[in-house]
């Protein structure tokens, strides 16, 4: 996650031209205590909702959203602080995150099940959010998610790399990005290491980074960190009945950006499965 974020600040300055012409000035959306920048594209079709990664706003998936055409509704939105959505009075943690979520989702008054699209935090949270809330998800698509169990797998392998990896993260983020961030590993550490499998009934798919890494960042780019990274992820996809786990061994956590053709299939793969 720690690459993640850095990759992202990178990502963005190469959308942010971009961007300015791939969206409608955003919709601000009151959800609780806060406005959400919203991007909605207003088609008439199904509805696809995007989650960005820790920290990153909407403007991340531009790339996907583009390629779906105008007969899919998209909807990105920054969480809370992020991007031009405004801060919340405290920080969230992931069920405050979900609650967002379901305002949202009520406030655009989108009353049928929606395909959830997620990367990296993202994936982490529609994943506990189509676990609490089955009837209210289509189908899901995850990018390289974040896996709620883990950490306490990742413990048990490596605690003193873990430990490190958590000093690197204090050290770099800014304030208000290290109290969600300590918010969300204090969650993650109440996990047990039984990774809880997605919904059978709920069409998914769900990509993996695999590349390999000369020099490891962190400990899931380092040789039993990247089989341990595979190997909770085999386990969350382990009872999905429609769909595929794909395997990208040239791309890195940022899948959607590097390879935005390969999510934009997984998300029409979703949806064809729903016809």
């Amino acid at each position: 996650m720690i690459r993640a974020f850095t990759a992202a600040i990178a990502l963005l300055a190469a959308l942010s031209v971009m961007v300015q012409g791939a969206f409608a000035e955003p919709a601000m959306i009151a959800v609780g205590d806060v406005e959400l920048e919203v991007n909605d594209n207003g088609a008439d079709g199904p509805v696809v909702v995007f989650e960005a990664g820790f920290a990153t706003p909407a403007a991340v998936w531009t790339q996907v959203t583009a390629l779906l055409g105008e007969d899919v509704r998209t909807i990105a939105y920054s969480r809370a602080g992020i991007g031009g959505s405004t801060a919340p009075e405290a920080p969230r943690d992931i069920a405050g995150h979900a609650q967002d979520l379901a305002g949202l989702l009520a406030a655009l008054e989108l009353s049928e099940p929606v395909v959830l699209v997620g990367h990296s935090y993202g994936g982490l949270l529609v994943t506990q959010y189509a676990l609490a809330n089955p009837g209210a998800v289509a189908g899901l698509v995850l990018v390289d998610p974040a896996v709620i169990e883990q950490r306490a797998v990742f413990r048990e392998m490596n605690a003193e790399r873990i430990a490190e990896d958590d000093a690197m993260m204090a050290a770099n983020l800014p304030p208000a990005m290290l109290a969600d961030y300590q918010i969300l590993v204090e969650w993650m550490d109440r996990m047990p290491a039984e990774v809880t499998p997605l919904p059978a009934g709920i069409p998914a798919v769900l990509f993996t980074s695999t590349q390999t890494y000369e020099e490891p960042f962190v400990f899931e780019e380092t040789g039993e960190g990247r089989a341990a990274w595979l190997a909770v992820h085999s386990a969350l996809f382990a009872n999905v009945r429609s769909g595929a786990h794909i395997r990208i061994p040239d791309a890195g956590h940022n899948i959607h950006a590097e390879q935005p053709a390969r999510v934009a299939a997984g998300v029409e793969q979703v949806l064809e499965s729903l016809n």
